[in-house]
């Protein structure tokens, strides 16, 4: 007999209809339950704070907690401390065997207090670990060291900005001496129309004899002569480039410019000279023995040239010569002949010299380090004492030697009341321009230079015998007149018509350093 199944109960109806619902949804039901606990994980995660917060208070309210550990044990870990390898890192807290004898109630704050305690001190740990650990450190370092960089250039840019000539003398102020306030220093300084009737008759003898090239031949000038009797005194064949430069300066410091004046196609072609002979390297000429004597000069001109006529292609060939200049400096001192040969003098030194103030004058820049070395140099073969006489190689009784060394310190603000200008000024005072001995145009240019600078009695004494001087000795007629000759050195008439004219310019080519 089969038996027959029996019927169902209310309880066992209603959970086959669960079970046959669930497998026909189970999908959903899971869904919801992971959304469930999903949902609540995030409430939970939410309101761990709030509960870290709310839990001293709402423990200490409801219940006294008995720890551990005695309120002794507490004390200890500031004993021990020392023992441990981690600086600030509270110990292991021991426990108290006989906490069933010497039980204390312990505030749950206190126990939070020693907590956030070992919580800080970790953290104070992990700060150092950091601040010592060298990838940490590698950003800030390189920081560093980029913005000492930066303080550096700017205080080294400061420092070649104060180098400009009396007080910050720009290209405009020298513009002004030489054109707009050119009457009123001239008569301050004690020249007159006298002396300017002497430089116009020389520039224009210059004018005349300067070759189809755009040069002044040092040698063969006598190739331009328009009169039967030819002129004299022929200088070496070398100097070429030094003897245009010198040309070019007088021009320049009478405030002749390529653009406007009487001589500006004449200042044209000479500085169109200068620019074909310039080297890849920089250099103006053929590098002969003596080769820096012509490139510093042509250097000085062509900085002038800058100043005055301010066209880029006279910057650009100045730059590139004050380079060739910087870098055939001897490490530490000065100049000589030629680059970087081991060996200084005062004569070539003063003219690079003179070269790095004019592109300081016109803007151009030069490491504040190239000077300071030059005035090591200076220092070397001057004479310590009263008379501080300045030698060619070596400290010596050199009257030109200390023209040169007065001169380049005043024009890189050597002070007015120092020992060394002082006793310089007395030196030249004593041994002023005089055509009785062989003709130093050299010297005298220097000595006027320094000695304008100097000023008062100073000054006025050997303006007067210059003027004297220079005026008698001029040549009055023929192809020679306007120029002077017969000069101490091999530079030629050129040379010395040139350099004869600059000390006449002295009055407002530059202005003056020191107030008066």
């Amino acid at each position: 007999m089969i038996p027959l199944p029996m019927e169902k109960t209310m309880a066992e109806k209603f959970c086959c209809l669960v079970q046959k619902h669930y497998r026909k949804n189970s999908k959903v039901y899971k869904s919801i339950a992971f959304s469930f606990f999903l949902h609540g994980t995030i409430f939970v995660l939410f309101c761990l704070p709030i509960w870290d917060f709310s839990l001293k208070d709402g423990i200490e309210n409801l219940v006294n907690i008995e720890l551990g550990f005695s309120q002794e044990s507490q004390e200890k870990p500031e004993q021990n401390s020392k023992q441990e390898n981690l600086p600030g890192f509270a110990p292991a807290l021991p426990l108290d065997t006989t906490a069933s004898q010497n039980k204390k109630s312990i505030d749950i704050a206190e126990s939070f207090s020693s907590l956030e305690k070992i919580k800080e001190n970790l953290n104070n740990v992990r700060e150092e670990e950091d601040s010592l650990n060298p990838i940490n450190s590698k950003p800030l370092d390189s920081l560093y060291e980029k913005e000492k960089q930066i303080q550096e250039q700017l205080a080294q840019r400061e420092k070649i900005r104060s180098m400009l000539l009396s007080d910050g003398v720009d290209s405009k102020k020298i513009q002004d001496s030489r054109g707009k306030d050119r009457q009123q220093l001239l008569q301050e300084g004690g020249g007159g129309r006298n002396t300017e009737n002497a430089v116009q008759a020389g520039l224009e003898w210059l004018h005349k004899h300067q070759s189809q090239n755009g040069s002044w031949d040092a040698d063969n000038f006598m190739a331009c002569c328009k009169e039967q009797v030819s002129c004299s005194d022929a200088g070496v064949d070398w100097a070429d480039p030094a003897v245009t430069g010198l040309a070019l300066l007088a021009f320049l410091g009478n405030g002749s410019s390529t653009k406007e004046g009487k001589y500006k196609d004449t200042l044209d072609r000479g500085l169109s000279y200068l620019l074909s002979i310039q080297e890849k390297n920089g250099c103006y000429g053929k590098a002969y023995l003596n080769h820096l004597y012509n490139h510093a000069i042509a250097t000085f001109a062509m900085c002038e040239a800058y100043t005055m006529c301010h066209e880029k292609r006279f910057r650009q060939s100045a730059t590139k010569g004050v380079l060739y200049i910087l870098e055939g400096q001897n490490p530490g001192m000065a100049w000589r002949y030629t680059p970087l040969c081991g060996d200084n003098d005062t004569s070539v030194t003063g003219w690079c010299l003179l070269a790095l103030k004019a592109a300081l004058n016109a803007e151009i820049q030069v490491p504040l380090k190239s000077i300071e070395s030059s005035k090591v140099w200076l220092d070397y073969v001057t004479m310590k004492g009263e008379e501080p006489w300045a030698g060619y190689t070596s400290p010596d009784k050199n009257y030109t030697m200390t023209a040169v060394a007065a001169a380049c310190r005043i024009f890189f603000h050597t002070p007015q009341d120092t020992p060394v200008i002082l006793g310089a000024g007395k030196i030249l005072y004593n041994n002023p321009p005089s055509s009785a001995q062989q003709k130093d145009y050299y010297y005298w240019y220097y000595g006027t230079l320094a000695m304008y600078q100097i000023g008062k009695s100073h000054w006025n004494t050997w303006n007067q015998i210059l003027i004297k001087t220079l005026l008698g000795s001029q040549e009055k007629a023929g192809c020679l007149k306007g120029s002077w000759g017969q000069g101490r050195f091999s530079g030629g008439r050129v040379y010395c018509t040139a350099m004869a004219v600059l000390c006449l310019e002295v009055y407002y080519r530059y202005p003056r350093i020191f107030k008066h």
